[in-house]
């Protein structure tokens, strides 16, 4: 018996990034309002009240997962529609639009919560441990940052099992169990592959806020004259970047949905053909 076939994530990749560029005058804009847009606010509220840190960033916190969502909601739908020559299964009303935002903010937070809880998990295991026997220097917070890093790796692979779900959610316009349960099956035999792509967007994330702290933190001898600017500046611009990188995984599941959608033989083939007829 023939294995079943697998999905091309190159195509997919390059598809996805073909997509991003193409509608880049709407995905940079967005990005930057909804990831960058929350901090540059917060900045301004921490220089003109004092006393407030803590609440300004569990506010622009909550902000930018919002605002994130809902970016990535709408490129999803975009993305949905753009599956050309066939038509996804979906309408632009209010009900319709704010059920769709709920159940990708239902998925997405739920899948935040689950990296960052193995994240966090790992990180303090490693760091503890290494800590109690190197008692001195920074070989605890290392391997604290190798934790976290690990635990969001793990996470990914375990994830990878519900990667389509927003995209599933919205090509076929179901609810969050059904989503779930429809992107268990379209994953089955390509795991590995989205696990290794979700690893490594995962790890993206704090490359890009490593490198913008590293220049915060060399500004000076970068000839930098304003330090606390260019702090900001660094910042603004890794969330936008990481903004984009949202959008781009967005395009990215919608076209991973495509690729494995019509390799479910006769019966993933009329399903495929009455979503999008």
């Amino acid at each position: 018996m023939a294995g079943r076939p697998k999905a091309r994530m190159v195509r997919v990749l390059s598809a996805a990034a073909m997509d991003t560029a193409r509608r880049g005058l709407a995905v940079v804009p967005m990005a930057a309002g909804a990831f960058a847009g929350p901090w540059a606010v917060m900045f301004e509220i921490d220089e003109s009240v004092r006393g407030v840190a803590l609440e300004s960033n569990l506010l622009m916190l909550a902000a930018m997962i919002g605002l994130g969502g809902a970016m990535q909601s709408l490129l999803l739908a975009l993305g949905a529609a753009d599956l050309g020559p066939v038509r996804a299964r979906w309408r632009a009303d209010a009900w319709t639009i704010a059920r769709r935002l709920g159940v990708d903010l239902g998925l997405n937070l739920t899948a935040l919560v689950l990296v960052c809880l193995a994240a966090v998990l790992l990180g303090v295991a490693a760091g503890v441990a290494v800590s109690m026997l190197a008692p001195t220097g920074d070989a605890g917070s290392w391997a604290a940052l190798v934790g976290a890093i690990a635990g969001g790796v793990l996470a990914a692979f375990l994830l990878a099992r519900w990667a389509l779900a927003t995209a599933a959610a919205h090509v076929e316009d179901l609810g969050v169990v059904e989503a779930l349960q429809r992107s268990a099956e379209l994953t089955r035999g390509h795991r590995l592959k989205i696990a290794a792509v979700q690893a490594l967007y995962l790890c993206a994330w704090p490359g890009l806020f490593f490198a913008a702290f590293y220049l915060s933190e060399h500004a000076a001898a970068l000839g930098v004259r304003s330090a606390q600017r260019f702090d900001q500046a660094s910042l603004e611009a890794a969330f936008t970047l990481l903004g984009v990188l949202a959008g781009y995984e967005s395009f990215a599941k919608v076209r991973l949905y495509r690729e494995v959608a019509t390799m479910e033989g006769e019966v993933g083939q009329a399903r495929v053909l009455e979503v999008f007829a």
